[in-house]
């Protein structure tokens, strides 16, 4: 998978063949065939075999994950073939189910050679999760955390507000032991409402100031809200390659500091916000 992390993740049900195969034109970065919520205990052998057909489909157009059942783990990396996975999103992420996904998923990548670890979305959806969120983001084989609010607020008891103000302790420390782990900035919860694209652009917009760098979806006709707000416009990527343009050449004659545009000094706590930017300009490749 390219370093540039996914922006938008649409979730596609496996069950729904036509569904997941054509999910890749829709525009997201990342399609997840959700084997999961979405399949019910007898579609689970159908829905493996679109997955199958899924990760071997050409010219996608998505980067293509698999949320797979906790419950079932290493059956379903042994039935689809690790070749074409982009990355495993994991619901429920704990320490256990971690460790279990990364023996399976160890197991399949020596058995096929491959040559880098698969990337792995953890879904934070229980009490549990947030107790042992630092240890959680420790894990070598997380590489990205994301959220699943609806079993979080079932599990707490919250009942959240128009502002959603009861969620913000519990996004801000995915988001903190995401940053003090130093792995991908977190994705997310995904927005049942897909048909008010203000009520969705306005609370994407508060996602992304508290941190959130990407977000799930359910229907396609969130995806464009979702890109354009995690993709920095013309003008701030513009500002953002002066200033990193100013402070390399400030670097390159001794001193650590410059000054941008307006005359402002800018030190390596500033240019790393523009780095920031740079990264989120790029878009990500299969």
């Amino acid at each position: 998978m390219n370093s540039t992390a996914p922006k938008s993740y649409l979730y596609a049900p496996a069950d729904q063949r036509e569904r997941l195969l054509k999910s890749g034109r829709r525009g997201a970065d990342a399609v997840i065939a959700d084997l999961e919520d979405a399949v019910t205990p007898a579609g689970r052998a159908l829905a493996l075999q679109n997955v199958v057909e899924f990760l071997q489909a050409p010219n996608f157009g998505s980067q293509r994950w698999v949320r797979i059942h906790p419950g079932h783990i290493e059956e379903q990396l042994q039935a689809i073939a690790i070749s074409g996975l982009s990355g495993v999103v994991l619901p429920e992420v704990s320490l256990p189910t971690l460790d279990e996904l990364h023996d399976a998923l160890y197991a399949v990548e020596q058995a096929n050679e491959a040559h880098a670890p698969t990337p792995v979305l953890g879904l934070v959806e229980s009490a549990s999760a947030i107790r042992d969120i630092h240890s959680i983001t420790a894990h070598p084989r997380l590489t990205r955390l994301g959220m699943g609010e609806a079993d979080l607020r079932a599990d707490l008891g919250i009942d959240p507000s128009n502002d959603e103000r009861e969620l913000l302790p519990l996004r801000s420390a995915v988001v903190v032991a995401s940053a003090a782990a130093q792995i991908m900035p977190p994705t997310a919860s995904t927005s049942t409402n897909f048909k008010d694209a203000e009520l969705l652009r306005t609370s994407t917009f508060a996602l992304a100031r508290l941190g959130f760098r990407a977000r799930t979806a359910i229907h396609p006709a969130q995806l464009a809200v979702i890109n354009q707000v995690f993709t920095p416009s013309e003008a701030d990527i513009a500002a953002a390659r002066d200033l990193v343009h100013r402070y390399e050449t400030a670097q390159a004659a001794g001193s650590g500091v410059t000054v941008d545009a307006s005359r402002n000094m800018v030190d390596l706590a500033v240019v790393r916000r523009a780095y920031d930017v740079l990264n989120r300009s790029a878009s990500p490749k299969q």
